[in-house]
């Protein structure tokens, strides 16, 4: 598969982009991974991003590639120097791979080189290419130094040559008779491998000619000749019409539910068919016309078309090179078991063979055995019997030829045996002759042949008879038939459980292929994460770059952050997009996944993190000092949390679909007495006692804020005093506006008891009291107060209503002390939280403009305005650790979390310090997880398809796996 440009897609490419892309001005610069940047590029009513991958491509795109969310260096030294700027030209050094763009023109000229050879290099100059910047410094071989302050060796770029007749007769005669063309001349030209061939091909030549075969210096030189000529036109890119070939490859995959494996191939109703890319050309070359190939309009589309599906192509050929594996392994099997039957079966017809040999000459056999007993008998030396053995077969003694070798170390002798039946011995000759293409038949003909018997080597039991021996072999018959006949009856089991086993492998690597294409990586497991058991998600810094972007981007207004006085501690926020009160369990295990990942985890000390809130932590240094690389200020009270076990669990959680998501919806939340136990029904006596109690604690939470308030004035100096100040002339000015609005509610009579409603359900104190003003004469108003749940005594009728409040209360004072009103509810923290000071009058305008809008017309207007919970929340609402059988589960995700969290999860292990490896005790949960009896046959295929490298990363070090009593009574 071809993944890097040749000197001719250099050339077309170059042609293309300067049509399409000069003029146009650098906007931004992104880069995906270490050695590929986006360029994106503006003119008006048209855009184009640029991609730029060191050693490999440059094409414009179409697609949408990920971008890092925090830019490297490289790419801020890139839009430092050429943002805004104008692309004026893209041009190629020479007939190397290297390609220059120049960003503006004179004296602000830069310049970027892409070296597109070896491994690759992306260069940013100045306009007398001085480097400012390199991607992958170096020293070549002739000691040029590619480097900063460095010139760029522009001198260095090879010309194109052209190579005359006299060159190439030189060139082929230094080379050998019989070596292939196309590599004799390819190091002697930049043309490149595929272009050659296809010169060759056009000249009339086969595409592997070989010298002084199809290819003669004399007769063929002239038309090698034109065929170079050609291409060196394409070199000078007088090759106008460039288009785009991506030839490719059909594979064949079995389906996973089907039986593959059978001879011929799989049954074709089960295929499906796989279409992975090769390579991709300017030119349609002549050795790819009649394969199957894709034609677009330009080569730009086609290489960017290419490379974006190489990736999920790389998926399919890894599952496909599985199933090959897979269905060898049964192809092995049936070989084997069909070598065997067949090893069997010639067995049996060699000894039974050999027996009726030797019961045909058992008068030879006898005597053979006698003469060679007889010697040992009289303690002849064991060379000595050979030779009187050769003498006698040079005398024609027909006993001594029949005996071909001796083997006296296991008291045997071989003997060349004949059929004496057979009429001829020019047929037993013959049928020897014959016995090599009779061994390679099949053997149902050999069985058809069995009548036929052909002279063989048969070993002689020196201390048996002849016909001892003969038994001896029909008894290795037997044998032999009895074990073909067990091997017959469990080939059946063998090949059915062989045929189980790689269906299954089929089934799972085409599971696996589709859970990989499935697998979405979400935008926080870059960093250390982890959601919380009542639903908040809590991200980490892997290092102080990562700590940079966490408290710089993700760490808004409302949100918590963790930290540790540890050296390594990772800084954590606490997402809190609701803004409400983060809960005290949510921040222990915060605490506790913050001191885990520090230098704690391999000191094995138990110690404590603490938390503040979002609006203390800045990156703003006192005067004089310098804050490095991820590290903040942090202003005001620390809140330290209580010390924590060095615990974590290591867990998986589940991506459900969108029909399952109902089903897990408030599986985390915030768990109080109330929500488990329900509301619990007070007393009538003892409610007045109880919101005595309640106002109590008010005051104590006033007292606190007001505190905490003057804490923040000492922090913040001056510009409390002069917030206070606006604030207070604002509430001056309220007030004559409301004292205006009451003069003129006395001279309007009929209005009056509206605006003492509207007046009463401002203030919000008595929500369950209606209070009547009537106006009597003058001056004098009578007012009458009413309650569903009025306790008053009947002496009593009209008690002393509180008069207004003054402007000190109402900005957050203490609240008037007394007998809180009757019919008032006792649950306080499920108000609503009072506006800021300021937005009132706000407030109150939205209240009038807003009355008369019912609920169905307010949710109405808000899809009108798509207003939808945040992303943050329903992520986390699709992943889930307690699956179902109902459930359908798309791909597992990886976690490791403090072991409170991950306690209540179907899959979980327990970590602690210790020295093992990360890559073994992945493995050990792994495996732990995939032998679980409670496990679904999903839940183990989207298990199996995580990779350890995901599952190690999230380890804080050197750890060991506790496992479930279960899984270690199982393991024992």
């Amino acid at each position: 598969m071809k993944s890097k440009f040749t000197t001719v897609d250099i050339i077309a490419m170059v042609a293309e982009l300067n049509e399409r892309l000069a003029g146009m001005r650098v906007v931004q610069v992104y880069d995906t991974d270490h050695k590929t940047y986006l360029f994106k590029l503006q003119r008006p009513e048209q855009k184009a991003v640029l991609l730029l991958e060191s050693g490999a491509r440059i094409h414009a795109t179409e697609y949408e590639w990920p971008k890092n969310p925090a830019p490297s260096g490289f790419s801020m030294k890139l839009r430092k120097h050429i943002r805004n700027k104008r692309l004026e030209s893209i041009r190629q050094l020479g007939v190397d791979r290297v390609v220059d763009l120049q960003f503006g023109s004179g004296e602000v000229a830069h310049h970027v080189i892409l070296e597109l050879y070896d491994r690759g290099n992306l260069v940013l100059t100045d306009h007398q290419y001085t480097i400012l910047n390199i991607l992958r410094p170096r020293t070549d071989a002739e000691s040029v130094r590619f480097a900063s302050k460095e010139n760029y060796p522009l001198d260095k770029a090879r010309l194109y040559e052209t190579r005359s007749e006299q060159q190439l007769r030189e060139v082929l005669s230094a080379a050998k008779e019989g070596d292939v063309l196309k590599k004799i001349i390819n190091p002697h030209l930049d043309f490149g491998a595929a272009l050659i061939e296809h010169l060759l091909l056009e000249a009339g030549f086969p595409a592997q000619a070989r010298l002084g075969h199809e290819f003669h210096i004399e007769e063929d030189m002239h038309r090698l000749v034109a065929a170079i000529r050609a291409g060196e036109a394409v070199l000078r890119n007088e090759q106008q019409d460039f288009k785009g070939i991506v030839t490719y490859r059909v594979e064949r995959r079995s389906a996973g539910g089907q039986k593959g494996g059978q001879k011929g191939g799989s049954d074709a109703g089960g295929d499906t068919e796989m279409v992975t890319y090769q390579e991709f050309h300017p030119l349609l070359y002549a050795q790819h016309a009649d394969q199957p190939h894709h034609t677009f309009l330009s080569f730009t589309a086609a290489v960017d078309e290419f490379f974006s599906k190489l990736e999920s192509q790389k998926l399919d050929m890894k599952a496909v090179q599985q199933e090959r594996e897979a269905l060898k392994k049964l192809d092995n099997v049936r070989r084997d078991h069909q070598r065997r039957l067949e090893a069997l079966e010639l067995a049996q017809r060699d000894d039974r063979w050999r027996a009726e040999l030797i019961t045909s000459n058992a008068q030879l056999v006898d005597g053979a055995a006698l003469v060679v007993r007889s010697a040992l008998a009289n303690q002849i030396d064991w060379r000595e019997i050979g030779r009187i053995v050769q003498e006698a077969q040079k005398r024609g003694d027909p006993v001594a030829r029949s005996i071909k070798a001796l083997k006296l170390e296991t008291n045997h002798i071989t003997m060349l045996l004949h059929d004496p039946y057979q009429e001829e011995s020019d047929e037993d000759e013959e049928d020897g002759s014959e016995d090599g293409r009779e061994d390679a038949a099949p053997p149902a003909e050999k069985a058809d042949q069995s009548s036929h018997i052909r002279p063989m080597l048969v070993d002689i039991d020196l201390d048996l008879s002849a016909l001892a021996n003969a038994t001896r072999y029909f008894g290795q018959k037997r044998t032999a038939a009895k074990k073909q006949q067990k091997t017959i009856e469990s080939s059946f089991k063998a090949m059915k459980s062989a045929e189980q086993k790689t269906k299954q492998t089929l089934k799972e690597a085409a599971t696996i292929a589709s859970i990989n294409k499935a697998r979405r990586v979400h935008w926080f497991e870059r960093f250390l994460w982890f959601i919380s058991s009542e639903n908040y998600l809590v991200l980490g810094g892997r290092d102080q770059q990562q700590n940079e972007i966490l408290v710089r981007r993700y760490l808004k207004p409302g949100d918590i952050y963790v930290h540790g006085d540890l050296h390594g501690a990772a800084s954590l926020v606490v997402k809190n997009p609701t803004g409400a009160e983060v809960p005290p369990k949510t921040l222990n295990e915060a605490g506790s996944f913050a001191v885990c990942n520090s230098s704690a985890w391999d000191a094995k000390i138990v110690t404590s993190a603490w938390w503040v809130h979002a609006h203390q932590v800045s990156k703003t240094a006192p005067t004089g000092e310098y804050l490095t690389t991820g590290s903040f200020m942090v202003r005001g009270k620390k809140n330290y949390l209580p010390p924590c076990q060095l615990t974590l669990g290591f867990a998986v959680l589940f991506k459900l679909e969108e029909s399952s998501i109902e089903r897990h919806r408030g599986e985390r939340r915030v768990r109080t007495v109330e929500s488990e136990d329900g509301p619990r029904p007070v007393p009538a006596a003892e409610e007045p006692s109880s919101a005595a109690g309640d106002e109590d604690g008010a005051q104590e939470d006033g007292a606190a804020s007001s505190q905490d308030g003057e804490d923040e004035k000492e922090d913040s100096g001056e510009k409390d005093s002069e917030d206070e100040k606006e604030e207070k002339k604002d509430d001056s000015e309220e007030e004559e506006k409301e004292e205006k609005t009451d003069s003129k509610e006395e001279e309007e009579k009929d209005s009056a008891e509206e605006d003492a409603k509207g007046e009463s359900e401002e203030e919000n104190e008595f929500p369950d009291t209606n209070v009547e003003v009537k106006h009597l004469k003058g001056s004098k108003f009578t007012v009458e107060v009413t309650s569903p749940t009025d306790s008053r005594p009947a002496d009593n009728p009209f008690p002393k209503l509180p008069g207004p409040k003054p402007a000190a209360a109402r900005r957050g004072g203490k609240k008037p002390t007394g007998p809180p009103p009757a019919g008032k509810e006792k649950k306080q923290n499920c108000a609503p939280p009072p506006q800021p000071r300021g937005k009132r009058s706000k407030m109150k305008r939205a209240k009038e403009k807003y009355k008369d809008q019912d609920d169905e017309e307010r949710e109405a207007r808000m899809a009108i305005l798509q207003v939808t919970v945040p992303q943050d929340c329903q992520i986390l609402e699709e992943l889930t650790g307690l699956p179902v059988e109902e459930d359908e589960l798309l791909y597992a995700v990886p976690v490791c979390a403090p072991w409170s969290t991950v306690l209540g999860y179907k899959f979980k292990v327990k970590l602690t310090p210790s020295a093992g490896k990360k890559g073994k005790a992945a493995k050990t949960a792994v495996q732990s997880f995939l032998t679980d009896k409670a496990a679904t046959p999903r839940e183990r295929d989207l298990i199996k398809s995580v990779r350890l490298e995901d599952v190690t990363r999230n380890f804080p070090g050197r750890v060991k796996v506790v496992l479930p009593q279960a899984a270690r009574a199982k393991k024992k």
